[in-house]
């Protein structure tokens, strides 16, 4: 159901996240980068566009704000930050109908 960008990322979605939340992922990431690990917006990046605010965050997890340009590593983050938020710093959540 996912665009060939987006869903070539499913497994390593499944390897970090809970296997009911793979499709909500994808479904943010669709709206976030479109699939584009290179994704950037000023301050957000990477595939689920995680932004500056969580620097310390990205830091404490052993990363730099570089590192969320990979897959891998943004992904990580993301999950450390739905762990503490859930949904609600990804306003594609509202649009897809994840929250």
């Amino acid at each position: 159901p996912f665009r060939s960008e987006v869903e070539r990322w499913r497994p390593l979605v499944a390897s970090i996240f809970w296997p009911e939340e793979v499709d909500n992922v994808l479904r943010v990431m669709t709206c976030e980068s479109g699939g584009w690990p290179d994704a950037d917006s000023q301050a957000n990046r990477g595939l689920m566009q995680i932004n500056q605010v969580h620097i310390r965050r990205i830091e404490a997890m052993g990363y730099t704000w570089d590192q969320m340009f990979e897959p891998e590593p943004n992904l990580r983050v993301a999950y450390a930050i739905s762990e503490g938020y859930q949904w609600g710093p990804w306003s594609c959540a509202y649009i897809t109908g994840v929250l």
